[in-house]
């Protein structure tokens, strides 16, 4: 029985993709594949034509470029090679160190020529109003106002200083209580109050003139040194005498200090 030819015959891409890889067939190609073919064998020539560039040699040519810009290019064209920036290759070795001497020095020079500005623009000082004291405490501390400075004119003391003390003390409430059990005005100890002949310690005009009068006190036994009076006044003269006549290193004594001091200086 005779033999029957079952091969298939070749399909159009078979026929395509043979034709194309013969020599002197990109006829058989289409338009597009043809395109196609004939870029990237130009690519190929244009790559075997073209040499290396080398990255060290592209990195110093850029060097060269920057510094040109920086230090100018009239004295920097000048001093270089005449041939470094007519090839195109970058082929030519450039003087590295030569050329950072030259930077530094270029820079030296303008820094010299045109020192900088350190000089800080001059501060405008603002002048700031002293604030009014609250309603409440300007009516209270009017209330007590002719108690306070003529105790405070018998006892030889400034009015200014028992203003202070009474606002840090209880802000001019005579019913004021601490949790230690100083009360009234002048937040008076009872074992002080006792000690400078005061009856009642919720009467404002008892209380002041216990407070003044301790105060006055204190003034003799620290000769005047207004902050350990009020470190005394504060914490008992026995803690500032432990100390050695110095503020105690109690933090509410030592902010006592400075808020009376500052209620001083405001009024």
């Amino acid at each position: 029985m005779p033999r029957t030819n079952t091969r298939q015959p070749p399909s159009a891409h078979m026929t395509t993709m043979t034709a194309w890889r013969r020599p002197g067939l990109m006829l058989a190609l289409p338009t597009t594949e043809r395109l196609k073919v004939r870029k990237r064998r130009e690519g190929q020539r244009r790559r075997r034509r073209e040499p290396a560039i080398d990255r060290t040699t592209t990195c110093r040519a850029l060097l060269l470029i920057l510094a040109s810009l920086v230090a100018g290019p009239a004295p920097l064209l000048a001093s270089s090679p005449p041939t470094v920036l007519e090839s195109a290759g970058f082929n030519a070795a450039l003087p590295q160190r030569a050329l950072f001497r030259h930077w530094q020095q270029t820079t030296a020079k303008r820094h010299d020529a045109a020192p900088l500005k350190t000089e800080a623009p001059p501060r405008i000082r603002r002048i700031r109003e002293r604030p009014a004291l609250p309603t409440a405490l300007a009516e209270r501390r009017q209330r007590y106002a002719a108690l306070i400075d003529g105790e405070a004119r018998r006892q030889g003391l400034d009015p200014a200083l028992v203003h202070a003390v009474i606002r840090a003390e209880s802000s001019y409430r005579p019913r004021a209580r601490s949790p230690a059990g100083a009360c009234g005005l002048m937040q008076l100890m009872p074992a002080t109050a006792a000690r400078f002949g005061v009856t009642d310690l919720w009467e404002p005009a008892e209380n002041i003139r216990g407070g003044v009068t301790y105060l006055r006190f204190l003034m003799d036994r620290f000769d005047g040194d207004l902050r350990l009076v009020l470190a005394a006044y504060n914490a008992g003269e026995g803690a500032v005498a432990k100390y050695a006549d110095q503020i105690p290193p109690y933090r509410e004594t030592q902010q006592y200090v400075h808020r009376v001091l500052g209620y001083l200086e405001k009024t």
